[in-house]
């Protein structure tokens, strides 16, 4: 059984084609996860049938928890409310964790609308996929509950979820990027700027991996 959980927080324009796309693809249950939404998301949810609506505190992580929480399948994909997820999406998570090698699986990094900087962008994002095994957010995590539970979720503010909980599970298996591209609104590139914004995220996880690092010489335990 798959379960797909979907965090919105005002997040009306976008919510309509998401859920279309994940409840067109086959997914077993649907959980949107609002974050406190003063406008339409929550209405927007409920005029399907199939997708479950509930509430959390605010914050992408703990809305995430929760849903995993409130949810049933043993296959577990995180879908941002801006996301489309492609054609086919469920056969493709069940062929991926039927291979037990892999902890967590992601799609290919799409920007919505055709321009050349957002080309070179996802290119970028691909060879960061290839060479790390590194995958954010915004390109629909899936994994097995088992796997989920393992590593105690996401972690709550401020750290980044989503790199935390790749370093997290890949210390138990692979990560697979599969082809099928994920379709994620340009929204924060076109507000602020396609190379600010790419910057911005590579500031983000650089800072990350600072905090994180160990002191000079290591740890003793």
């Amino acid at each position: 059984m798959l379960s797909v959980i979907v965090p919105a927080l005002n997040e009306e324009s976008c919510l309509k084609a998401c859920l279309e796309a994940i409840l067109r693809g086959g997914a077993d249950e649907i959980v949107v996860v609002d974050g406190g939404s003063d406008d339409g998301s929550t209405n927007v949810a409920r005029r399907y049938e199939r997708v479950r609506t509930i509430g959390a505190p605010r914050g992408r992580a703990l809305q995430m928890n929760a849903g995993a929480a409130a949810s049933s399948g043993e296959f577990l994909l995180f879908c941002h409310a801006d996301t489309v997820l492609p054609d086919g999406y469920a056969d493709a998570v069940r062929q991926t964790l039927a291979d037990n090698r892999v902890t967590l699986g992601a799609f290919r990094f799409r920007l919505a609308e055709n321009r050349a900087a957002y080309r070179a962008i996802e290119f970028g994002v691909a060879l960061r996929c290839a060479l790390l095994g590194m995958p954010y957010g915004d390109q629909a995590f899936f994994c097995r509950r088992a796997d989920f539970d393992r590593v105690g979720g996401f972690a709550p503010p401020p750290a980044l979820e989503d790199i935390c909980f790749v370093r997290a599970i890949k210390r138990f298996g692979t990560v697979r990027i599969l082809p099928l591209p994920a379709l994620t609104s340009d929204r924060a590139w076109r507000e602020n700027g396609a190379l600010r914004q790419t910057l911005r995220n590579y500031a983000r996880a650089l800072r990350h991996a600072l905090a994180a690092a160990p002191p000079a010489g290591g740890t003793r335990g």
